[in-house]
């Protein structure tokens, strides 16, 4: 009888024990999913951060060393988006501190010198005022209509941990920009005036007096396969430091 009741004592405790363990695995994995699931204001500062970038991802996407890649980008941004033709070298380093997980001094950009990569971008360097500016040459439109364009699409959005986050973009290859002209020419016939797709970035991009960026503006993200193929995934490490998401990493 006292051999039974130890043996029904053992079960019982193999019974609570494995109770608390599923209890303790749900307990971590509701924590898990809590903890890397992005809330609306997460989400909401990144999708603001993506939307700045996300056009000028083909500048960062290159075979390259990040300093001249970050050089070129913030020569081009400021160039298409705050009209700012010239940047000094202090100015270039704090544009990169504001945006990359990168500590760096005007010294340091002048060190870079200028790269084949920052030649082939047009990169131009003044060492008497310290200035670095950027040329867009004039492209007629039978050049333009050959050039293929780099379109990228956010896929997935995940927290790493409290201070890092992923995206996964898929990158798209526009292999003829007068396909998008002709597919939202079509898309228009379709709609009312009052819900007409502004065309006026794409046209002049085409002719080759506007600008790329404005002309990836137009696109709808849903509509990209209609015009453009599949190319590859590439993933950003965005990272909070004082308050600001940056960039960490390109992969």
């Amino acid at each position: 009888m006292k051999n039974k009741i130890n043996v029904d004592n053992r079960r019982l405790g193999l019974i609570v024990l494995c109770g608390l363990g599923f209890i303790f695995l749900v307990t971590i994995l509701i924590y898990l999913f809590h903890f890397r699931s992005l809330s609306s204001l997460e989400k909401k500062n990144i999708r603001e951060k993506n939307s700045e970038i996300i056009n000028y991802l083909n500048y960062l996407d290159v075979d390259a060393k990040d300093d001249e890649k970050y050089i070129v980008y913030a020569l081009i941004y400021n160039k298409i988006e705050l009209n700012k033709n010239r940047l000094t070298g202090e100015e270039i380093a704090t544009f990169i501190k504001d945006n990359f997980n990168k500590e760096i001094t005007k010294d340091d950009i002048k060190n870079v010198g200028i790269t084949p990569y920052m030649l082939d971008n047009n990169v131009s360097y003044e060492p008497g005022n310290d200035t670095y500016s950027i040329v867009f040459n004039t492209v007629d439109a039978s050049t333009i209509s050959k050039k293929e364009i780099a379109y990228y699409k956010v896929k997935k959005m995940s927290k790493v941990n409290r201070k890092k986050y992923k995206v996964t973009y898929e990158k798209y290859v526009i292999e003829n920009p007068y396909e998008v002209l002709n597919y939202y020419m079509e898309q228009n016939t379709q709609k009312k005036e009052q819900d007409l797709i502004d065309l006026s970035p794409i046209k002049s991009y085409l002719m080759g007096s506007g600008s790329l960026s404005s002309f990836k503006k137009v696109i709808n993200e849903d509509d990209i396969k209609n015009f453009a193929k599949y190319d590859k995934k590439i993933s950003i490490i965005f990272v909070v430091k004082d308050d600001e998401l940056l960039i960490d990493k390109i992969k």
